[in-house]
């Protein structure tokens, strides 16, 4: 396409003819006449190579029109308008790098949220392949036994109603289910022998007294403390205060619920058709002794035509449905997740509280420095849970050599006070399997 001068529209010759282009906003070419430049100040352009940046009369005029009305301005004219290049890419990389760093540390501590997930499905896969081992194991001695006829006590009679049969398994079961609350026994002497508590415990409550409904579990704990199940330990501990109270301290451990999600059924069922529907479509996994509380029903982040239930359920009903894995409400087969969960503060990043309730100092969760994450510039990692557990243990002059506090508040994986937290929660709801 031939170039055409801004002024006169003809034709510029860019072999045979001088010229000169606008470096403003029109980029317009022109002859040497029409810009009113002579052949000798043109050379004089080209020697001091301020040709490039040569502007046409137009552009001139608007330039200095819009100086002028800034300088007329106190308010504007004041201000150091002036921002190099340099400082301008600066400030872009540092508003960009502030939003990556952000970016990456949600990605991590997602991250650690699913690699946690995947080593509990593992370890329940592990579980349950164990328990059908034992499983089968009892079933093939059950079918020697019936086959061979060494115990005439069992029959088995083909007009046996399922019902009757589900009655009698189910109020086996509630029997096992009472022996769920735990006393802990704690000598004040914490040089004292477990086999010293154990004595004085016996020499002080008879294990078979039917006020106390039988001590049915016993485990032994640090500092020589025991911990007992039993269902009445309001008499325990009337019994206890009187024998022993000066030299033990007695207290009852509050059991957890456990809590289960279901997710993937529709929006058009509400709290009483889920109950209904859980209850009467999964007899296998809800019978007529579980408990069952629903905490919460909503949508979930994902999809919000999709819904899931928080579910408070009682310890045999938990171990049932994680063991299923899946139940059906209304025409949607839905999958069971198990939702026992370790609350971590976003204020002080402690676990067992949330943020709106805690009064601590704010602690960043990467460095564990006294600021917010957002704020951080640090690029290392120190665990603040795990940097004063491994102080505490010093201070006790325990083993620490396998405490490490060089990775995140939110990498569960490697947290060691997340495992123990985990694990005191679990312990607290699976006492009546210790």
């Amino acid at each position: 396409m031939a170039l055409k001068c801004a002024k006169c529209n003809r034709t510029v010759n860019t072999r045979t003819e001088n010229h000169v282009t606008c470096h403003r906003d029109c980029k317009g070419s022109f002859h040497l006449v029409c810009a009113g430049i002579s052949e000798e100040t043109y050379d004089g352009l080209v020697e001091s190579g301020n040709v490039e940046s040569w502007t046409c009369t137009a552009c001139s005029s608007k330039f200095l029109e819009a100086k002028a009305a800034v300088n007329k301005n106190p308010s504007v004219s004041s201000l150091n308008t002036y921002i190099s290049t340099d400082q301008l890419k600066n400030m872009m990389n540092n508003i960009v790098k502030e939003h990556v760093d952000n970016i990456s540390q949600l990605f991590i501590e997602h991250i650690g949220a699913l690699t946690l997930r995947v080593t509990e499905l593992e370890t329940k896969i592990s579980d349950l392949t164990s328990e059908n081992i034992i499983l089968k194991s009892e079933f093939e001695k059950l079918n020697l036994t019936l086959k061979s006829g060494k115990n005439s006590d069992i029959q088995i009679s083909k007009g046996v109603n399922k019902d009757e049969l589900n009655a009698k398994l189910s109020y086996a079961e509630s029997l096992v289910k009472k022996s769920q609350k735990t006393v802990i026994v704690q000598p004040k002497d914490k040089t004292q022998s477990v086999s010293k508590t154990k004595s004085d415990v016996l020499n002080a409550i008879d294990p078979l007294n039917s006020s106390l409904d039988i001590i049915g579990r016993v485990k032994p704990l640090k500092d020589g403390g025991l911990l007992l199940g039993c269902e009445n330990t309001k008499s325990f501990k009337q019994i206890a205060k009187g024998k022993f109270a000066d030299d033990y301290e007695i207290r009852e451990v509050k059991s957890i619920r456990p809590t289960i999600r279901i997710t993937g059924f529709s929006d058009d069922i509400d709290e009483e058709n889920f109950l209904l529907y859980l209850k009467k479509q999964n007899e296998s996994i809800f019978d007529v002794n579980s408990s069952v509380n629903l905490l919460k029903l909503s949508c979930t982040k994902r999809n919000n035509t999709v819904y899931q239930a928080l579910i408070e359920v009682d310890l045999y009903t938990y171990k049932r449905a994680l063991g299923v894995g899946h139940c059906l409400i209304g025409l949607d087969g839905c999958s069971i997740y198990d939702a026992v969960e370790v609350t971590r503060c976003y204020n002080c990043n402690n676990y067992g509280h949330a943020s709106k309730n805690c009064k601590n100092k704010t602690s960043c969760p990467k460095c564990a420095g006294e600021h917010k994450l957002v704020d951080c510039r640090s690029d290392s990692f120190k665990c603040c849970n795990c940097s004063k557990y491994l102080e505490s243990l010093a201070t006790d002059e325990f083993e620490v050599s396998d405490v490490t506090y060089d990775h995140a508040a939110w990498d569960y994986k490697q947290c060691t006070l997340f495992r123990k937290t985990m694990d005191k929660i679990k312990c607290d709801i699976f006492g009546s399997a210790i």
